[in-house]
């Protein structure tokens, strides 16, 4: 298993990233992402079954947020929760809740990254 990560090579978030450096311990972060559900028929061969909308998308802003704060924060929980229904057999958006710890203070920051097909 493989993911391209290239939104580390965009300019518009190496100036984020390097922005987000400059902010101190971290606090918040939220990203979403989506794809139109007409995609869907475009998808569908893999979509819900090799991978999912969380894979396809959400690894790119976590990616890119872990990037941004690897200097001064690490993740401690995860949990995560989807919503069906709309797609038709498996999830339309997937969100996931990060807690992270930043490294010298101990103090907590809150990512919340949202894939979804809707």
């Amino acid at each position: 298993v493989m993911v391209e990560l290239h939104k580390r090579y965009d300019p518009i978030y190496r100036d984020a990233r390097d922005r987000i450096r400059t902010f101190g311990d971290f606090s918040y972060f939220n990203a979403y992402m989506s794809q139109p559900k007409h995609q869907l028929e475009t998808f569908r061969a893999w979509a819900g079954k090799s991978s999912d909308i969380s894979y396809y998308l959400n690894s790119h802003h976590v990616d890119f947020h872990a990037w941004a704060v690897e200097h001064c924060a690490r993740p401690v929980s995860v949990t995560a929760c989807a919503s069906t229904g709309v797609a038709g057999g498996f999830e339309d958006t997937i969100a996931l809740l990060t807690q992270w710890q930043n490294q010298d203070t101990k103090s907590l920051g809150t990512a919340v990254y949202t894939a979804s097909w809707i």
